[in-house]
């Protein structure tokens, strides 16, 4: 649903403020203006430097849920200090990002798990389309905008159980200072 502007602008605040937002799935859509997920379109508060990439579908970028592999793209950052090259986490309708000049990108979306992916459409030309037109897109980013805190933001969820993170990125992120 729509969030009430008054929260946007005290998240706004705090970030201009010198605060920090991490973001993951919602919460990164939440922190983009516009915020183009099918399930709270439209009134994102603008905190990062960077836009949603993503064609709003009915079930976001990739038209499914489940198992994804992505790309380290930063491997130097501190957040991602020790996460392989490939990290394995779930994604569940969360958006697509293109970073700004203020933003770095941590990780891209390289392809999805077939066997551990449930796709909403039936037919397979749809299920390409919406995995191909996402490849090589951002999913994980910081951006920090001159006197302002950090925004951390994951497109998908980087929490994801053992069973599908083998990696545990989470460890490794809860240790970074994002």
């Amino acid at each position: 649903g729509r969030i009430p502007s008054a929260y946007n602008r005290m998240l706004r605040d705090y970030v201009a403020g010198g605060g920090h937002f991490l973001g993951s799935c919602w919460g990164a859509a939440q922190a983009l203006y516009p915020s183009k997920v099918s399930y709270g379109s439209g009134n994102g508060a603008g905190l990062a430097d960077a836009h949603n990439s993503e064609v709003v579908r009915s079930f976001g970028a990739l038209g499914g849920i489940g198992h994804v592999v992505l790309k380290n793209d930063a491997p130097e950052h501190p957040i991602m200090w020790d996460l392989p090259e490939e990290i394995h986490n779930v994604y569940w309708n969360g958006p697509v990002m293109r970073p700004g000049p203020h933003a770095t990108r941590l990780a891209s979306f390289v392809d999805v798990v077939a066997e551990d992916f449930q796709f909403h459409s039936n037919d397979p030309a749809v299920r390409r389309v919406d995995v191909e037109e996402e490849r090589g897109k951002c999913m994980y980013l910081t951006s920090r905008r001159p006197g302002e805190g950090n925004v951390t933001l994951f497109g998908n969820h980087p929490e994801a159980s053992d069973s599908i993170n083998p990696f545990r990125a989470p460890a490794k992120i809860g240790r970074a200072h994002v």
